[in-house]
Formats: structure tokens, C-alpha cells, sequence
């Protein structure tokens, strides 16, 4: 019997699943999916005039869970992130007209604490949104360990937040995947690999040189004779033993899997 584990970027897996115009409704159809594809191009690649039996021992989905704790109501946060807003001439300028504007008479040092406090309550409300979906994250990760027996969420992930510039940065992931891959590599033969990242190429690369065989993922918006997916970095195919490719319209086709979709 040959083992498979599927090692999961779940935020991979989450933009490939957007740009197909996709709402998963059965995460465990979805594996099965991939799965069966998988142990197809695994058998074609080693063993083309034979059969042999396989088995999904686990789906390792790694999760963004956490984000950046900012206490805007902090004095001392507040005072830090002021004198950072204040040295920051274009961020600075974008508020300063619409103080002014309120605040035509004032003194300057006035103008500026307006200004601030401005900026501070737009950016209050894009970091509580960041929050919600935080939360919207875990909501849905529960919900799918609930519903299954066979996906194990790791939740390893950080958002980490830059104010300034509006942005977050996922962090932890991909390391507790790799950390994984190598650390599990007795429980597995086959290791399927659902990211576009290569940065789990080194991972890759070690189950390899261990005896392992590894194969990687890429979902294709469309269908054949499209080769290639949106988020898959195409450094990630030469370092594995087999690519499969997961095309909109397999996704599509398979009932009871989506919630909506739109046509390829």
C-alpha cells in the first residue's frame, strides 16, 4: 500500500480558488479529487504497466490564524505610531489638506494633531476589518474540522500588518510546511504538495533524496489546452516527480463540490 499525504498552503490554495471563480462546498470531495488525479499521474510516471494500491492517510492544511495585536487606545502605541505618521512626508500630505480644510484657522501643531487623528481613524477601521477576517478564518476552520475526519488544520500563521502602507504580510506557513514534509517523511511514500510557492522546493528536493516521491499541484483557470495556473511558480514542476494539473472545468464538472462557480 502506498501512503499519500497532501501538504496544503491553505492561502495558496484560497487565491488559486478565487481566480477559478470558485466557493468550495465539500473540502473532502475536493481532496478525493485531487487525490485520484494524483495517484494517476503517480502511477503513469512510476509504474505504467502496473497497479498498485494507494491510500490518502491525511490532508495537512496550514492556516493563517493570527495577525499583528495593535491597541490603538495604547498612550504609548499612540505616541509611536504619531511620531511615524509624522515623519512620513506622503502620508502626512494626503491627511494635512482635509485637516486643514477643517481646522482653516488653527495653529499649526493643531492641524497636525487633526491630521493624525484622521489617518488613525481610517486606518482603525481597514486594521478591524483585518480582524474580522481573521476571525471569519477561524470560524471556517473549525467548521471544516468539524465536518471531516481525514484534514487536519495546522494553524501556524501570522498576519503580519503594516499600517503605514496598508498591507500584510502571511508569516509561518510556509515554514511549518517544510518543517513538516520533513519531519513526517516516515509516515509517507507519496507527498502531494498543494502550493504554488517555491520557496518548498528545498522540501521537495530532501523528500526526494530520502526515497520519497513527491508531486505537486497547479489549479488552471479554463481547460486544456491551458498549461498553467495563476499562482504556480513553474520552478516548483522540475523539482517534483509528477505535476498535476486541476483544471476549472474538472472543478466544475464534479457535483456536490462547489457552492458557485462561473463558466470557464
Amino acid at each position: 500500500m502506498n501512503r499519500f499525504a497532501i501538504f496544503v498552503d491553505g492561502s495558496n490554495l484560497m487565491g488559486a480558488l478565487k481566480h477559478l471563480n470558485i466557493e468550495i462546498a465539500d473540502y473532502e470531495l475536493l481532496y478525493r479529487l485531487i487525490f485520484e488525479q494524483a495517484v494517476q499521474k503517480w502511477q503513469q510516471n512510476f509504474y505504467p504497466k502496473e497497479k498498485f494500491s494507494a491510500q490518502l492517510l491525511r490532508v495537512y492544511w496550514y492556516a493563517l490564524s493570527e495577525i499583528d495585536i495593535y491597541e490603538f487606545d495604547n498612550h504609548q502605541t499612540n505616541e509611536n505610531l504619531k511620531k511615524q505618521f509624522l515623519q512620513n512626508r506622503d502620508l502626512k500630505s494626503k491627511f494635512m489638506q482635509e485637516a486643514g480644510k477643517k481646522l482653516p484657522s488653527a495653529h499649526t501643531v493643531q492641524v497636525e494633531q487633526e491630521c493624525f487623528q484622521l489617518w488613525i481613524n481610517d486606518i482603525k477601521t481597514w486594521y478591524d476589518s483585518k480582524v474580522r477576517q481573521v476571525k471569519g478564518f477561524n470560524d471556517f476552520y473549525y467548521g471544516l474540522e468539524s465536518s471531516t475526519e481525514f484534514i487536519e488544520v495546522r494553524r501556524c500563521g501570522r498576519w503580519k500588518v503594516n499600517l503605514f502602507d496598508k498591507v500584510v504580510e502571511e508569516k509561518g506557513v510556509d515554514t511549518a510546511l517544510a518543517v513538516d514534509m520533513v519531519g513526517l517523511i516516515s509516515e509517507y511514500d507519496v507527498a502531494l504538495l498543494v502550493s504554488g510557492d517555491a520557496d518548498s522546493i528545498p522540501s521537495l528536493k530532501y523528500a526526494k533524496e530520502k526515497g520519497r516521491q513527491v508531486g505537486v499541484v497547479d489549479f488552471i483557470k479554463g481547460h486544456p489546452p491551458e498549461v498553467k495556473g495563476r499562482n504556480f511558480s513553474m520552478k516548483l514542476k522540475p523539482a517534483a516527480d509528477f505535476l498535476v494539473q486541476i483544471y476549472q472545468i474538472d472543478l466544475t464538472r464534479q457535483e456536490g463540490l462547489i457552492k458557485t462557480a462561473k463558466k470557464p
